[in-house]
């Protein structure tokens, strides 16, 4: 009798979970957020945008229209996306009202070096006067090996040009077995969005608080960890994140100087980085990951800053921008452990891209220094 009930309860779970898994399908994407419906599986950038999105265009990027022609086309993950703002303030989008231009987006979340090497042939399609990556080293050299796990396509890839994919590979345990097939589930990400987010909202005492009410915000531990690992060049799969990120950089800039396009890099800080000389000034003690973590990005950014003199690639640090909007404005990112700036922390970057790269390309000898970029 006992095992009669344990089954019927069984199944009213199963055909409970089935059901909320079909509502939560029929609402996505256009009621609720589920990465499963708001992105497409691509064999080549792993995922694309759904177009069925608000904002997302039918090339599936975060545009107002799918143009044919821009002045600039923007590379770059979720920074150049946007995350927590509107496209109109997105930084590409920003940059075109500075500097009174066209902008074609084609930043997606998750993107990393290998996506770029992908779409740069599509930007370079668009016959734009100038095009600008934004390069964010706290996780685009991981990014590599995540792609190479996920297509074959780029595991072969690695293969033909010399280096090893096996770097990357990955031993599955019975967790990591689990959540492939959780991941595949709508209802999973519901749930652990929503857990996500009340994690990343609150201090368990286990996060840097800044105190400051206009900058007010936490820093978790973990992620500081995680990033930090991420950007350890002492970590086989981040040297080769690293090398891998060398090589196609001196491809796209081939490629631009082929076609007449000029091309050049914007760093965008990671948060922890961007606070570091704001929390050092107000007399915050700063643990030792944290300390390693802008270390392993400050060698990342002067190691490729090096590489791109030499190729003379146009770069420009987006961190001090980011700082003096700390230091002269409010709200630059949001009270919560995410990473991703609110408006003000995207007007630094597209400040940083129209006085480091932008100014330095359009400058005409002899005309008047007054900022115009027509």
């Amino acid at each position: 009798m006992r095992l009669k009930k344990a089954a019927l309860i069984l199944l009213a779970i199963i055909f409970t979970l089935a059901a909320a898994e079909l509502l939560l399908q029929l609402l996505t994407p256009s009621v609720i957020y589920s990465p499963l419906s708001n992105q497409t599986y691509d064999a080549r950038l792993g995922t694309k945008m759904n177009p069925a999105l608000e904002d997302i265009d039918e090339k599936g990027f975060r545009n107002p229209a799918p143009l044919d022609h821009a002045d600039i086309v923007t590379l770059g993950d979720s920074h150049t996306y946007g995350v927590n703002v509107s496209s109109a303030m997105s930084w590409p989008q920003q940059l075109a009202e500075m500097d009174g231009v066209t902008v074609y987006n084609l930043g997606v979340g998750s993107y990393g070096t290998l996506q770029y090497s992908y779409l740069i042939d599509e930007a370079i399609k668009m016959h734009p006067k100038h095009i600008i990556l934004a390069l964010y080293v706290t996780n685009d050299l991981d990014d590599v090996c995540k792609l190479v796990n996920r297509t074959d396509y780029w595991d072969g890839w690695l293969k033909e040009r010399g280096y090893d994919p096996s770097v990357c590979h990955e031993t599955s345990g019975a967790w990591r077995t689990i959540k492939h097939y959780l991941t595949k589930s709508n209802l999973y990400w519901i749930i652990a969005s929503a857990v996500k987010r009340s994690y990343e909202a609150n201090d368990f005492g286990d996060s840097v608080v800044v105190k400051e009410e206009a900058n007010r915000t936490i820093m978790k531990y973990k992620s500081i960890n995680n990033h930090r690992r991420k950007m350890d060049l002492s970590r086989e799969r981040i040297a080769l994140g690293f090398d891998v990120t060398k090589d196609v950089i001196a491809d796209i800039e081939e490629k631009c100087d082929e076609a007449g396009i000029d091309f050049s890099i914007v760093f965008i800080p990671s948060k922890s980085r961007a606070f570091f000389e704001y929390l050092k000034s107000n007399g915050y003690e700063l643990s030792d990951d944290y300390n390693q973590l802008v270390e392993n990005e400050n060698k990342l950014v002067a190691g490729f800053s090096e590489f791109f003199d030499e190729l003379g690639i146009e770069h420009v640090d987006a961190g001090p921008y980011v700082l003096n909007e700390l230091y002269t404005s409010d709200s630059v990112y949001s009270p919560t452990d995410d990473g991703h700036p609110l408006e003000n922390g995207y007007r630094a970057y597209a400040r940083a891209a129209h006085d480091g790269v932008r100014m330095e390309i359009v400058a005409v000898p002899g005309e008047p220094e007054d900022g115009s970029l027509q």
